[in-house]
């Protein structure tokens, strides 16, 4: 995936309540090109920015496929 993928998917998903694979809510948008998510149970959004985001891509592009 590259970061315009990502940045595409997030915009899919703005302001859509999604869930974690345990069970917490947050949301997702972008702030200047950024993603960003925020916890239903804080509800501060929270970014480690651009840079960070491209890190996650490109570790997840060199792990092998989950079965």
């Amino acid at each position: 995936m590259t970061y315009e993928e990502l940045l595409a998917l997030v915009r899919q998903n703005a302001g859509r309540t999604l869930e974690t694979v345990t069970g917490k809510k947050f949301t997702v948008g972008l702030y200047r090109d950024c993603p960003y998510f925020t916890p239903q149970s804080s509800g501060y959004g929270q970014s480690d920015g651009r840079k960070a985001a491209e890190r996650f891509l490109v570790q997840q592009e060199r792990q092998p496929p989950a079965r």
